[in-house]
């Protein structure tokens, strides 16, 4: 083998760099257990307090404030020794997961780019105008691949003549957008200009928001080519306010502020008054009296727990009376070396985790802790010392590499408490640059009264002594606050980005023009897709998903040494290294890990044994006919090689497209397929080889088979092509009731396909279909007093559990439209059972989305079958073959489309066709071409060789060597989904029933109908 050194470092090296990102969990996971110990200490000596009995809801909220109240005052300690890492930081760079293995919230926000044109024309009520967005608005649901301004621009240039549109939107203030004598052509540019950037800028906004928002590791991003925006929050539970969080309109505003000077007293008597209220020892006393902490209904008071959890702070946190930013971060100092660090830190609460500023100016000080500040500054024993009108605010990020916000203080100076001047003003900002200092900016303009109001601002800013600041704050934040130096008149200003690298602020300024420009340009953000997973499902899959792949991977490992001995346990080496590559990978490119992610990890264990099963077949083959056992590797090797990589290549291909046209589970199933088709290739082709070739260097033996598998189908001689029409025939009679019953049974279209809303609710106790649907009757209905009955079916098999489907006011806008429905279905369903709210689960699909559904999943099917067709086509250079694996895989398709259609109604378990079915579909495609791709390279083999045309002879001999192969990859493929199936949880039971039917049939296809159809398509047929 050659080059073995390199080989050896670079797997060394892969090995040290994913132990480096896996080992984030490690720590991660050790931080948790200590919190849950701390908050497990907390509930006992609250419970010991108390002297009663808690509820279970109780004793978790008081779990939860402990495991809180532990990672606020550790959490920001050094977790990794020599990096510096803290707890944060790990918990960032940890395997993250998806919303079905967390719990949590994931929408799809659509930003209304027809409310953005009729801002951007000033309202314009022109019939022309109304008549072309609406009828952009109908063929927004039902046309694929236009956005709305091509919409738009294809419904005026219809019913209206060339050079119009500028009257539309030309007007005094936005004459320098949308000049007087701009053609059409240059107004629709400039909409999708506009478009382009509010959607960007609302990104921009939601991901400023959701980061104020405490999840831990949410997902914020553009769907590609849509205006539409996906965002994750694993562990969110205020779904309501959420909701709130993300469909309200960017706000940006100007505020006078305070500067350091003017509270540094208040500051000061905060600090001391609220040091002298939390004197432990006091503290302590007052839980010891029952009394107080006990209420009349003997229920705990939460407020005394609140004090409890306060009073048992660890001793070891920082509490010296800060006053300067970098004593924040100094863990030089011990208790042991400073004993009276504890009673220091009660004196001072204050400045024991804020730092006041050591200069003059706007920001009062600096936290990592904004909620212990805000606790202090809030308290009512110290609301008398804050200002009337003092409105305290955070900076927008964090100002220092070292993770510090910002706090200023807004000053309220109107009579009904809103800013003087808001984002209404702004007509457009723009990244520029100074033109003496060439120092990055953004200038801004605003409209008349705009110009006045921010005249007398910045004239009463800059004549004060000292010259004061004005703050901008974005979404309640403080995106940055300028001193203003001279009075701004005409309604335009520049804010100059200075204090650090060129690239740094030229994009500060992009960022911050974006911004600005968002909040003078405000639309709505519509949820047109939504889905919620209890606290407890997400748990609940995780441990199933682990328990499937635990023991997937075991029957693999003892398989592989009953069918190949020796080589089987090197192979079994190679797939654990593959599984710790696939990993490391995974956390590296931050990929989140769902439950159709374990699926694909576990589909990998499959392909990864494929590559072995080839090389191990070729070396047999070798070794039989009389080959020395190096001769035998050499050339096992070196003959596998090209089936592997085209049969990896054209799965990598289906997952590629998955990636690209998939969102959420989907994209993480795809990016699992694809890096686990890479790390399988590494694995199955050079660690095996590596140990191989060390053992025969070593003079130690490598057994390829056992007594038992040595000759088994060594000798096969089937008649596939002989017998090629019945198997027509049996895949005509299949294919054809698979079809009669799509067009009569059809099938279970989820919400994904059709719109509407889908509740999965778990009762305590069992319950009926027919229970809720009877429940539910008049449940919904709308305001013109029209019912509308849900869909009711029972999903997984405890009896327990149903499916709730309606298209109920699904694409009604109110604010308040998902607690209606919501509400309604609690109060009916209080009269079936007890339901289960932690594993309460919910998916929302507007119908344009659902529409875009449809047409992307034909499109990801159709592109998929085109770009195998091709890759076979050049890669064997026979157009029979790619149409003999063309025809194999569209009749897959349509053979597990068929299945589903007819034992939708009979199976017990949920095969319901959504986006994890196409997922489904697509893979079995990748897999019967995979197995199609083996036999068509040892057919080709087989014909170069023999300088013979395609004969029966040359195709049975083909299919007949390769038999072994296909039963063995086969077999420990399907094993591999029966144990997804049986253990993987309810919720992926008909994604993986279809991957087992593709299995089959792939497996099927590709022996009886792929490699005949070669023959028969044939123009040089021999002996047929």
């Amino acid at each position: 083998m050659q080059n073995k050194s390199a080989i050896w470092i670079f797997t060394i090296l892969l090995a040290l760099a994913c132990l480096y990102s896996l080992s984030f969990s490690f720590f991660t996971s050790s931080f948790e257990d200590k919190a849950d110990a701390y908050a497990q200490d907390t509930l006992t000596m609250v419970m010991e307090a108390s002297g009663e009995t808690l509820t279970a809801e109780k004793k978790e909220a008081i779990l939860e404030q402990g495991r809180s109240a532990y990672t606020t005052r550790h959490g920001n300690e050094e977790l990794i020794p020599l990096v510096g890492y803290d707890y944060y930081d790990c918990r960032s760079r940890e395997l993250q997961k998806g919303l079905d293995l967390e719990g949590g919230m994931s929408v799809t926000l659509e930003v209304s780019v027809s409310e953005l044109i009729t801002k951007l024309s000033g309202g314009n009520k022109s019939e022309a105008f109304e008549a072309a967005k609406n009828k952009a608005i109908a063929m927004q649901g039902t046309t694929s691949g236009k956005t709305f301004i091509e919409l738009f621009e294809d419904a005026w240039t219809s019913d209206n003549e060339p050079g119009k549109l500028a009257k539309i939107f030309h007007s005094y203030q936005n004459k320098e957008r949308f000049p007087a004598d701009a053609t059409d052509e240059e107004i629709i540019q400039i909409l999708k200009d506009e478009s382009e950037a509010a959607v960007a800028n609302t990104e921009k906004i939601i991901r400023t928001r959701v980061d104020q928002f405490g999840v831990t590791q949410p997902t914020i991003q553009r769907q590609q080519f849509t205006d539409r925006i996906l965002v994750e929050l694993p562990g969110a539970k205020d779904k309501e306010q959420v909701r709130k969080l993300l469909k309200s309109t960017a706000n940006l505003e100007f505020w006078e502020v305070f500067a350091f000077e003017e509270l540094a007293t208040s500051l000061q008597a905060i600090n001391d008054r609220m040091g002298k209220h939390l004197n432990p020892e006091l503290f302590v006393e007052s839980v010891k009296d029952t009394s107080t902490v006990v209420g009349d209904d003997g229920n705990i008071i939460d407020d005394a727990v609140d004090q409890i959890v306060d009073a048992t702070k660890d001793s070891t946190e920082l509490a010296d009376g800060v006053t300067d930013i970098n004593d924040l971060d100094d863990e030089s100092t011990s208790p042991a070396d400073e004993p009276n660090i504890e009673e220091e830190r009660l004196k001072n609460p204050l400045f024991a985790v804020f730092a006041p500023s050591q200069q003059p100016g706007a920001i009062l000080g600096f936290t990592k802790n904004k909620k212990e500040v805000m606790e202090i500054l809030t308290n009512d024993v110290v609301k008398d010392l804050i200002p009337a009108g003092d409105k305290l605010t955070w900076s927008w990020g964090k100002k220092s590499e070292a993770g510090f916000y910002a706090l200023y203080a807004l000053k309220t100076t109107t009579s009904d408490g809103f800013p003087r001047l808001d984002g209404e003003s702004i007509v457009s900002a723009r990244q520029d640059f100074d033109q003496f200092s060439g120092q990055a900016l953004v200038s801004m303009d605003m409209n008349s009264e705009g110009s006045k109001i921010w005249a007398s601002m910045t004239r009463e800013a800059s004549s004060a002594t000292p010259k004061q600041c004005i703050a901008v704050v974005m979404d309640g934040v403080v995106h940055t606050a300028p001193v203003v130096n001279t009075e701004i008149t005409r309604g335009s200003s520049q804010i100059t980005m200075g204090g650090q690298d060129v690239d740094d602020a030229i994009k500060e300024a992009a960022d911050l023009a974006n911004l600005l420009e968002a909040g003078a340009l405000p639309t709505t953000a519509d949820i047109v897709d939504e889905q919620i997973v209890g606290s407890s499902i997400g748990p609940e899959n995780a441990s199933k998903g682990l328990w499937s792949f635990a023991i997937a991977l075991l029957v693999i490992l003892v398989y592989m040494v009953f069918y190949y001995s020796g080589a089987g346990g090197i192979s079994d080496i190679a797939l654990l290294a593959n599984m710790f590559f696939l990993t490391g990978a995974l956390v590296s490119l931050k990929a989140s890990l769902t439950l159709p992610g374990i699926a694909g990890i576990i589909l990998t264990i499959g392909m990864a044994v494929d590559a072995n099963v080839l090389i191990f077949e070729r070396i047999k083959e070798e070794l039989r006919a009389g080959a020395g056992k190096q001769a035998a590797i050499n050339k096992g090797y070196k003959k596998a090689y090209s089936a592997i990589l085209d049969a990896n290549i054209t799965t990598f291909l289906t997952g590629l497209v998955l990636f690209l046209l998939g969102s959420g589970p989907i994209k993480g199933f795809a990016t699992t397929l694809m890096i686990g088709i890479v790390t399988s290739l590494f694995s199955a082709i050079f660690i095996t080889r590596l140990i191989i070739s060390w053992r025969m260097e070593s003079k130690k033996d490598v057994a390829f088979y056992t007594s038992m598998t040595k000759n088994l189908f060594a000798n096969n001689n089937f008649d596939f092509i002989g017998k090629r029409k019945i198997f027509y025939g049996i895949s005509s009679v299949i294919v054809i009731a698979g079809i009669a019953s799509l067009f009569t049974n059809k099938l279970d279209l989820g919400v994904d396909f059709t719109g509407g809303r889908t509740f999965d609710i778990e009762f305590v106790e069992q319950v009926s279909s027919s229970q809720v649907e009877e429940a539910l009757a008049n449940a919904f209905v709308d305001d013109n007093g029209i019912k509308s009955a849900p869909s009711v079916k029972s999903i997984g098999t405890a009896g327990n559990k149903v499916r709730i489907t309606t298209n109920f006011l699904v694409n009604d806008n109110r604010d308040d439209v998902d607690e209606i429905i919501e509400g309604a279905l609690t109060k009916n369903l209080a009269s079936v059972g007890t339901v289960q709210m932690d594993k309460f689960q919910s998916k929302k699909v507007d119908s344009t989305i659902s529409d875009d559904f449809q047409d992307s999943s034909m499109l990801a099917i159709g592109f998929s079958l085109l770009i195998i067709f091709l890759y076979i086509l050049i890669r064997f250079r026979k157009k029979e073959f790619g149409f003999g694996a063309l025809v194999a895989m569209a009749h897959d398709v349509l053979v597990v489309l068929g299945i589903f259609s007819i034992f939708w109604k009979i199976l017990p378990f949920s095969m319901e066709i959504d986006q994890a079915f196409i997922a489904a579909i697509l893979t079995v495609v990748g897999y019967s071409i995979n197995d199609t791709v083996v036999v068509f390279d040892r057919l080709r083999e087989y014909l170069n060789e023999r300088k013979r045309g395609v004969d029966k002879a040359v195709v049975n001999s083909a299919l007949n060597s390769t038999l072994s192969r296909t039963v063995n990859t086969s077999m420990s493929t399907f094993i591999v989904l029966l144990m997804i199936f049986l253990f993987g949880g309810d919720s992926i039971k008909g994604f993986t029933f279809a991957l087992m039917i593709g299995v089959v049939v792939g497996t099927y296809s590709s022996l009886c109908i792929a490699t005949p159809l070669v023959v028969d398509l044939s123009k040089k047929e021999k002996e047929i």
